[in-house]
C-alpha cells in the first residue's frame, strides 16, 4: 500500500473528509486508496490565517509523527474547482475516507497498533508510534 505524508493540519482534515484535494508540485499516475501520515512538523499557518482561507475551524488537535488514516486517490487534475486547489500545484482528488484509532504497544512506545474500523476495512498494521499531539486554540 501507498504511503503519503501530509503536514498537519492538512492530514487530518484529508482523513475526516473536509479537504477534498491534496496538492504537490508532481503529477502522480496512481489511484487507490493510501495510507495518510501525518509528519513530525505542523505546517506554519496560524489559526486565524486559516479560518480565514478556507472558511472552516482547524482541528483542535493534530497528530504528528505516524499513520493517521486512509484515503483513496481519484484523481490527478489541473484545475480543480474546490477551494482546497492549488493553481500552482497538481490536485490529488480524494474520497472515501478512515480515520485509524490507535493503541499503544510495549512499554518503550516504539510502535503502535493501527486497528482499522469499520469491519470491511479490519486489518492490523505495526507503524512507528504517534508523536506528541499539537492543540490549536
Amino acid at each position: 500500500m501507498k504511503i503519503l505524508s501530509i503536514r498537519q493540519p492538512w492530514a487530518s482534515l484529508i482523513i475526516s473528509g473536509v479537504k477534498d484535494v491534496e496538492n504537490r508540485t508532481w503529477p502522480m499516475n496512481y489511484r487507490g486508496v493510501i495510507l495518510v501520515h501525518a509528519s513530525q512538523r505542523a505546517d506554519e499557518i496560524s489559526t486565524d490565517d486559516f479560518e480565514r482561507r478556507f472558511g472552516v475551524r482547524m482541528p483542535s488537535e493534530l497528530r504528528l509523527g505516524g499513520i493517521v488514516g486512509t484515503t483513496e486517490i481519484v484523481d490527478c487534475i489541473r484545475p480543480h474547482p474546490s477551494k482546497w486547489y492549488d493553481a500552482e500545484r497538481h490536485g490529488r482528488t480524494v474520497s472515501r475516507h478512515c480515520r485509524y484509532q490507535l493503541e499503544r504497544l510495549g512499554r518503550d512506545g516504539n510502535s503502535s497498533r493501527l486497528c482499522v474500523r469499520p469491519p470491511q476495512l479490519a486489518a492490523s498494521f505495526i507503524a512507528p508510534a504517534l508523536g506528541p499531539t499539537i492543540s490549536r486554540r
